[in-house]
């Protein structure tokens, strides 16, 4: 999950992993959830890391964009 921080990560991340919603908010640095799910009657691994939206951490973010939307093109 990337971006701002405060709009949700998390709370999306947690919701589908967990089927809750949490409304405590305390800001992520990373987290990393893997989370087995049937796709097309076939099993498979999701993996989500959770990342920093503070403006500290923005350079994660940039980092994550530049590799995903660049190098793995």
């Amino acid at each position: 999950m990337v971006g701002t921080g405060g709009v949700g990560k998390s709370a999306l991340t947690l919701q589908f992993m967990y089927d809750e919603f949490v409304e405590e908010y305390e800001p992520t640095k990373a987290d990393s959830y893997r989370k087995k799910v049937v796709l097309d009657g076939e099993e498979c691994s999701i993996d989500i890391l959770d990342t920093a939206g503070q403006e500290d951490y923005s350079a994660i973010r940039y980092a994550f964009h530049s590799y995903f939307f660049t190098e793995r093109i």
